[in-house]
């Protein structure tokens, strides 16, 4: 019944007993009506949501990816996961296993995948392991195939035994290994061939090795053809034996101030390294005596030396850690210093001299007069980056800022320099006036250059940056700082504070 009839009907009928009898039977008929077309709704919803779960399952089957080969798919894989390398958080874990869980395809093709399981592995010795991180380190080795496997031991104790076992039954597969004292001895008794694959070590050292552990000599890693880089985090590096001659990046701390940091124990190790391409030693403890008699050392192909000195209240010595060197191919040094260290420029002249190609050079706290620098900026041809790290007195800032103000007519000093980062104290000072003539004689525009008819004697600047610990220490003139907005315009990095 329609809604025009039942206005009708309640209309024309009064409330007899059988009108009554007749509107029920249209409710009842209605909610019946009601009933079925909810079961309908309902059973058109059912068949909805199964279009959709097809449509779900099928899209996937004509998506683009799909057509990939397998090789360029395994290489997006390895992308992903190659995007996070964080030996503490593991994120290149949590990524391969989601990548192995989104389909069969890619499950299948990601065990298959040795690269992808083959990166640093946090492996945690100093507690007795669980089945199931027991079981799960084992699938992640036997995923990576026969790969070298980068490894970091964390501590180690008798109750990981059975986790121990594994992990040294791999060991000719270590490609990396880092570890701490609490493997040492164990890595000590490897026999000599068990380490064919190993290519670098990181041994940080918290506790000092009693002499009779081991012997007073600690034989590492002599069995590893591949070594090429060390990193020692110790007390006590000379009691080492290590292939020293087939590395090509060393990375010596002395952990504590200790006369078995001192200088001389770094240079006899360095002067094992024939092959070294780039070294590090921080806290050596430096000479109280300015003589010390050692003979002349070659490395040839030794590019980037870093040396940091362990300089307390008592004044010490420092050039003797260079005297008996000789580096031809060194391209970047770093010197850092205390404030109680002593410069001595005839003896870094002579070192100077045996490495010729020094084209970066930073200097840290060494408080170098004009005296120091004189010589140090004459015997540097090749200089183009020169960092000075609250290292100059104030007479020394004043004879730098006019020393490498090129003067026509006059030899260039550093005539290859193009960068110059000079941080200094408050105490020290310079006039606007030096920072005005030293910057125009080293820099002309782009157009000013293709106008010249004969190249520059000196290299254009690049960069002029010079910074002070507290710069409210000097005041500049609007011209000034116009004139180093233009020059940052016309594309000079520069810095006056």
């Amino acid at each position: 019944m329609d809604s025009q009839a039942l206005a009708t009907l309640m209309l024309g009928q009064t409330a007899t007993s059988g009108f009554e009898r007749q509107v029920r039977g249209l409710i009842e008929a209605a909610e019946a009506n009601l009933v079925r077309i909810e079961s309908q709704i309902q059973d058109l919803m059912g068949l909805r949501d199964r279009e959709r779960e097809l449509i779900a399952a099928l899209k996937p089957l004509v998506a683009p990816i799909r057509k990939l080969p397998a090789e360029l798919l395994g290489h997006i894989f390895l992308l992903a996961v190659d995007s996070a390398s964080d030996w503490h958080r593991i994120q290149w874990l949590e990524r391969v296993l989601v990548i192995s869980q989104v389909c069969g395809q890619w499950r299948r093709l990601a065990c298959g995948t040795p690269r992808l399981w083959n990166r640093p592995l946090k492996v945690n010795l100093g507690k007795a392991p669980s089945d199931t991180y027991l079981a799960t380190t084992k699938t992640f080795f036997e995923r990576s195939a026969s790969l070298p496997i980068p490894i970091l031991l964390a501590g180690e104790t008798p109750e990981a035994a059975p986790l121990v076992k594994c992990i040294y039954g791999l060991a000719p597969r270590w490609r990396s290994l880092s570890f701490d004292d609490s493997s040492l001895s164990k890595l000590c008794d490897l026999p000599r061939d068990a380490l064919p694959s190993l290519e670098s070590v990181n041994l940080c050292m918290s506790t000092e090795i009693p002499s009779e552990s081991g012997g007073w000599h600690i034989m590492l890693c002599l069995g590893a053809p591949r070594l090429h880089t060390v990193v020692l985090d110790v007390l006590d590096a000379q009691r080492f034996i290590m292939p020293w001659s087939q590395l090509a990046h060393l990375t010596l701390r002395a952990v504590e101030e200790s006369p078995r940091g001192s200088v001389q124990t770094f240079l006899r190790i360095l002067a094992q390294c024939t092959n070294i391409v780039a070294a590090e030693f921080t806290g050596m403890v430096a000479w109280s005596q300015s003589v010390y008699s050692a003979p002349l050392t070659p490395l040839l192909r030794l590019e980037k030396l870093t040396v940091d000195f362990f300089c307390d209240a008592e004044e010490r010595h420092i050039m003797p850690f260079f005297m008996p060197l000789a580096l031809p191919a060194l391209r970047t040094l770093s010197l850092s210093a205390g404030g109680y260290s002593l410069w001595s420029s005839a003896d870094f002249t002579q070192f100077q001299r045996c490495s010729q190609n020094i084209q970066e050079l930073y200097i840290s706290a060494c408080s170098l007069k004009p005296t120091d620098l004189a010589p140090l900026l004459a015997e540097s041809p090749h200089l183009v980056k020169l960092t000075l790290n609250f290292a100059l007195t104030e007479a020394g800032l004043e004879y730098l800022l006019d020393a490498l103000q090129y003067k026509p007519g006059t030899p260039a000093v550093a005539p290859r320099l193009q960068r110059l980062y000079v941080n200094y104290d408050m105490m020290s000072k310079y006039s606007q006036e030096m920072v005005q003539k030293t910057i125009p004689s080293r820099w002309w525009s782009a157009e000013e250059l293709d106008a010249m008819r004969v190249p520059p004697v000196v290299a254009r600047w690049e960069a002029f940056n010079i910074y002070c610990l507290r710069p409210t220490a000097h005041s500049y003139s609007a011209e000034f700082k116009l004139k180093l907005i233009q020059l940052r315009s016309e594309g000079l990095e520069v810095q006056v504070a």
